[in-house]
């Protein structure tokens, strides 16, 4: 969860639906933004509108899952 989000919004008393209004983005894309997800080209108007540069607001990228590559070994009949 981005906790630096959700806390300027609790500081300025914003609600994500005025923060929606304000900004031009859905509920949706707050609310996941608040919940950590990696931020998209649409979301960095949020630090802009929090006046906040994106990596002080954005998480820290998730590395992506690594397949792990499973050696099987098969008996020959």
């Amino acid at each position: 969860m981005n906790s630096t989000l959700r806390l300027l919004g609790e500081h300025l008393n914003f609600s994500i639906e005025e923060v929606g209004e304000a900004t031009g983005l859905s509920f949706r894309t707050i609310l996941r933004a608040e919940q950590g997800a990696s931020p998209n080209p649409e979301s960095r108007r949020l630090s802009k509108f929090f006046g906040k540069t994106s990596q002080e607001l954005g998480p820290v990228p998730r590395r992506g899952k690594r397949k792990r590559s499973l050696t099987v070994n098969r008996a020959r009949t």
